[in-house]
């Protein structure tokens, strides 16, 4: 039996994005408080990011749990992606409504 396509594909998703996400974060330290167009470029770049990886491990979970239904293929790696995407999905959520919430207090 050979590893799922679909799991695979899941795992690197659930990975890598995180992986560009702290990318994206020491770019920015590393920035500092200059206000160049580059700066400008990769802050506005991480915040698009931020705002579209929960749904992205979204997918990835879809995609994993597409891998559990594939017949003749081991089923280690989709189950590994569906957990991974789905884990890293919800706290990207939580984390994103708990700054709206806190964003939004100064507003009452």
């Amino acid at each position: 039996m050979r590893n799922s396509r679909l799991g695979i594909v899941s795992v690197t998703i659930g990975a890598v994005l995180p992986l560009i996400l702290v990318i994206f974060i020491i770019s920015l330290f590393l920035s500092g408080s200059r206000k160049s167009s580059a700066a400008n470029l990769v802050m506005s770049a991480a915040m698009l990011f931020a705002v579209a990886a929960p749904f992205l491990h979204f997918l990835g979970a879809a995609i994993g749990i597409g891998g559990l239904f594939t017949k003749k293929t081991k089923k280690v790696c989709p189950v590994v992606g569906t957990i991974l995407n789905i884990m890293l999905g919800i706290s990207g959520l939580l984390l994103w409504a708990l700054l709206i919430s806190k964003m939004s207090w100064g507003f009452r």
